[in-house]
């Protein structure tokens, strides 16, 4: 479990029959995906409170030593506390997170995460060893 705000929280698995279940913290307005699908303009406010906790989710992750290697719209989910009119959006899907042990940032040489979404830098080699340009090259 990650310490962050901005990280959809893991509340506990179990299994039921054939199956497992993961149950996570609920986000009530759904993922950044649909919003952006609506094809209206979303506010300029909304778009830099987004972006702000983005940078600040994926910050606190590296503090942390953790490099998530594959941001895009469908792993960031929005949550608005009811009456509070605020939005907070929550990070997910962890399948390609890489731990990043020691402060080498010249360790991992893997490449991961979703192609149409890597930075050509990676793609190319010329990263300069860098794995977080792999959550911050836009």
């Amino acid at each position: 479990n990650v310490l962050n705000p901005f990280v959809l929280k893991y509340i506990e698995s179990f299994q039921t029959g054939d199956f497992a279940v993961i149950l996570m913290e609920y986000a009530n307005m759904g993922g950044l995906d649909s919003l952006i699908a609506t094809n209206q303009d979303i506010p300029i406010p909304l778009i830099r409170v987004i972006m702000k906790q983005i940078f600040e989710g994926l910050s606190l992750m590296h503090e942390q030593g953790l490099i998530h290697r594959d941001i895009k719209e469908l792993n960031i989910l929005l949550h608005s506390p009811l009456g509070s009119g605020r939005v907070i959006l929550k990070i997910t899907d962890f399948g390609l997170v890489k731990a990043q042990k020691n402060t080498d940032q010249s360790t991992m040489v893997s490449v991961a995460g979703t192609l149409p979404y890597l930075p050509p830098e990676l793609l190319i080699g010329n990263e300069e060893g860098d794995p977080l340009k792999a959550d911050t090259k836009v």
